[in-house]
């Protein structure tokens, strides 16, 4: 999720409200809150081997790896 620099909101406050809004098995298992945008090619399109790199960057980054 990426969020203005001024948002006030963590990843728990965003578990409750899509628990609320959505089927359980729609809400995702984890979230991943960012300032910055994600790298797009010229379409505008998500690079997703970035995007892959980020996360795998952050998982490893929470569990002390």
């Amino acid at each position: 999720v990426q969020l203005t620099p001024d948002a006030d909101l963590n990843s728990e406050q965003l578990q409750v409200f899509l628990r609320e809004t959505l089927a359980a098995f729609m809400v995702p298992k984890y979230i991943l809150l960012r300032t910055q945008p994600l790298a797009r090619n010229a379409n505008g399109k998500i690079l997703k081997p970035e995007a892959k790199a980020i996360l795998l960057q952050s998982l490893s980054m929470a569990a002390g790896i």
